[in-house]
């Protein structure tokens, strides 16, 4: 038999396992983050500055909503143009690309809510940042999933279990 090794970092197992570790690390980032900015600012007394209220109001929704919409909408085209595609590991790799554009537009807003609870001491953005990165810890990509969402063969589908060599 002619199969790919599955420790290798080109075979479909090790591009899943590329793809969830870059998933943890991104998403871990903006968790941290929003963790240090938490103890920092956990009591929320400071007074908000008017102006920067305002315009952080109106941004962090914005970009928040922006960054998931932006994911949702890349998912379809992404997957459309994936599922033609016949190598698995083609197929792997153009969602591992998907996944961090996708991930890397949720953060943006994250970050920006940490930002925004620094400058304006109110808790409104900090807890928006929270909903974000939760959003993105529910977007880790499961073996199974995978395996629907990019139509893959079962034999290709097996290489990704987590029991296989």
């Amino acid at each position: 038999m002619n199969q790919i090794p599955s420790s290798l970092p080109d075979s479909p197992k090790g591009i899943f396992d590329q793809t969830r570790i870059l998933h943890l690390a991104i998403t871990a980032g903006a968790m941290m983050l929003l963790g240090v900015v938490f103890f920092l600012k956990s009591d929320f007394s400071t007074d908000p500055n008017p102006e920067l209220d305002d315009i952080f109001r109106v941004i962090v929704p914005l970009m928040i909503i922006a960054g998931v919409g932006v994911g949702l909408i890349l998912k379809n085209r992404f997957l459309q143009s994936l599922t033609s595609e016949t190598s698995a590991i083609k197929k792997l790799t153009g969602f591992r690309s998907f996944l961090i554009i996708q991930l890397a537009a949720c953060d943006a807003g994250a970050i920006l809510a940490a930002i925004a609870t620094l400058l304006t001491g109110r808790g409104l953005y900090l807890i928006e940042g929270i909903g974000v990165v939760i959003w993105m810890a529910l977007q880790f990509p499961l073996p199974d999933a995978l395996i629907q969402m990019l139509h893959l063969s079962p034999e290709e589908g097996e290489q990704l279990q987590p029991n296989t060599p």
